[in-house]
């Protein structure tokens, strides 16, 4: 953090080496005792099977499926965890909702315009 004398405050942001982007598919969660709120952020998925069986072709090579052992489901994989006060989730989905709106201004404008050209 680094102060200036005008009355303002720049922040730097560095890079953690656990950085990781996630695509999240949404969130389930709660308050907790403390007072905090949780959200567990989840992606989506279709099950990946456990076992795959094919039919050989004539020439060795892999022929039609005829058994897969999979789960016939979605499957929400819970990637980390946000806690937080009650102030910072308003200030989270205050964000989150301008940047949503700022999609929609710039892109729903940019497919409009394609179609009507098109």
């Amino acid at each position: 953090m680094k102060e200036k004398n005008n009355g303002q405050i720049s922040f730097e942001y560095k890079i953690s080496p656990n950085y990781s982007n996630y695509t999240i598919a949404g969130a389930h969660g709660g308050l907790q005792p403390g007072g905090l709120i949780t959200a567990n952020i989840f992606s989506e998925r279709t099950a990946i099977p456990k076992r795959i069986t094919h039919r050989l072709t004539e020439e060795g090579g892999l022929g039609e499926i005829i058994e897969e052992d999979k789960k016939d489901a979605i499957i929400r994989d819970v990637l980390f965890s946000l806690s937080m006060t009650p102030n910072t989730a308003k200030s989270l989905g205050k964000w989150l909702i301008e940047k949503a709106e700022e999609y929609e201004r710039h892109f729903v404008k940019v497919a409009a315009k394609e179609e009507s050209d098109g």
